[in-house]
């Protein structure tokens, strides 16, 4: 099991406010062609890697929605808390639709990492839902861990707002 400590929040929360820009799918592609190291990731690998560190949080209890023998979707809870943290969707490339603090989600949003999520710009839902987008390659993958440890510390009730 892995277990965060609030001295991590401090370090996780700068490393979010001074990410780098998102890049386009057209500059991603240039981007693959001028330099190889950057691995590309195919979707089986994103949704087995998010699915395996997902797992590893104490506390954290899955759903699945299968609908004609194919998963839609997969909700990860944490069960002390009774709340979901992150749903990886398989309509939309494997989005991750997430719980974050207001002023980080916003900051990514901005940065083109995600879209806060349509319900919440209506007012139906808190406006602390977030859409991160599906990683492309295994660098965005360990942008993405950070985020879900995140959420993950958010929805638990232990991110304190520095």
């Amino acid at each position: 099991m892995i277990y965060l400590k609030n001295s991590n929040q401090e370090h996780l929360e700068l490393w979010v406010k001074n990410a780098r820009r998102r890049l386009t799918d057209s500059e991603y592609r240039v981007q693959i062609w001028q330099d190889g190291r950057f691995g590309m990731i195919d979707n089986k690998d994103f949704i087995e890697d998010v699915f395996c560190y997902l797992m590893s949080f104490d506390s954290v209890s899955l759903s699945v929605n299968n609908i004609g023998g194919v998963t839609e979707s997969m909700a990860f809870y944490i069960f002390t808390a009774k709340k979901e943290f992150v749903c990886i969707d398989n309509k939309d490339g494997y989005n991750l639709r997430i719980l974050l603090p207001y002023e980080l989600g916003m900051s990514l949003v901005k940065k083109g990492w995600g879209e806060q999520s349509p319900l919440a710009v209506a007012g139906k839902i808190s406006n602390t839902h977030f859409v991160l987008y599906g990683a492309r390659s295994f660098l965005e993958l360990n942008f993405h861990k950070k985020i879900l440890q995140i959420s993950y510390l958010f929805t638990k009730g232990e991110w304190k707002y520095l």
